[in-house]
């Protein structure tokens, strides 16, 4: 399946991942001039509360997508995009179903890290979001506005977590390093 624009991709995974909700947030500011930002985020909204009681170091997984051929510097915005709404996901709205505090303490008292992957292409992302949601890990997924380096709806990372490594590495354990 390929990924021609990111409402009908999140329509299929909604149907494919039974009782989580699907947000979009779109940009308003249409007079920001930073090429980096994007104007769509895209993620399947998970509670992650039955992961607090497992032990080991938290982490936030950031997954690249390699077939794009973006440069270094995009690919770090990407990323930043993906840590702060995953961050604002489970930090600041305390009526958003990904809020979840204790998970954050954790991540942040245990030194806030974030582990860049990389991952050949769009099916492979689909498949690791599917294994996330599954295990309750929150997700998201960066959706370019197009006006750089990639087309205008384009899925750049994936931001998993944070999350217990025990829980991560079930689903990334197979991806190397960005």
């Amino acid at each position: 399946m390929s990924l021609e624009n990111a409402d009908g991709y999140v329509k299929e995974v909604v149907n494919e991942v039974e009782g989580n909700e699907i947000k979009k947030v779109e940009d308003k500011n249409e007079e920001e001039e930073d090429d980096e930002s994007e104007d769509e985020f895209v993620g399947i909204m998970v509670n992650s509360n039955s992961l607090n009681d497992i032990a080991g170091e938290v982490r936030m997984v950031l997954i690249v997508r390699n077939d794009l051929g973006m440069l270094k510097g995009k690919a770090a915005a990407q990323c930043a995009h993906a840590a702060v709404a995953l961050y604002k996901q489970m930090r600041v709205d305390s009526n958003c179903e990904s809020y979840n505090p204790t998970m954050i303490n954790r991540w942040e008292n245990g030194g806030q890290a974030k582990i860049v992957l990389k991952c050949d292409n769009i099916e492979e992302i689909e498949e690791l979001i599917m294994k996330a949601a599954s295990l309750n890990i929150n997700n998201y997924l960066v959706v370019d506005a197009g006006r750089t380096q990639v087309a205008s709806g384009s899925a750049t990372v994936l931001g998993l977590g944070p999350a217990p490594r025990p829980i991560m590495d079930l689903v990334t354990s197979s991806l190397k390093l960005y």
